[in-house]
């Protein structure tokens, strides 16, 4: 899983792809809230960053619309993100773990008899 600004940039940067190739725009018809909703963040984070990012002119806002101004910029932070998010987030494994009277009593809190 990808950090915040991560999700972000991947998912500007998927929404510009699917255009056509010869088009020079890379403006992006999308809500803030659409957006949020797409990659899963509050409508306030996702704002915030676009704005660090209108700063640094990697894109530009306008209404009910994201222009993507430097697309190599987003497509670092987006790879740099995912290799983030791969290392602070290990594979989950399928190892099961042994069953004892002493993992069901911490796991559920009850207290259950010793065995004599």
């Amino acid at each position: 899983m990808q950090d915040l600004p991560g999700r972000l940039a991947s998912a500007l940067l998927g929404l510009t792809e699917k255009r056509k190739p010869d088009s020079e725009s890379r403006t992006i018809a999308i809500t803030q809230q659409e957006i949020s909703e797409m990659v899963g963040m509050t409508r306030e984070s996702i704002n915030k960053q676009l704005r660090a990012w209108a700063a640094r002119h990697w894109v530009r806002l306008e209404h009910c619309a994201i222009a993507v101004l430097d697309a190599s910029a987003l497509r670092e932070l987006a790879e740099a993100g995912a290799r983030e998010g791969r290392l602070r987030h290990p594979p989950v494994t399928t190892k099961r773990i042994a069953q004892s009277p002493n993992h069901a009593r911490r796991a559920t809190g009850a207290l259950m008899p010793r065995p004599a």
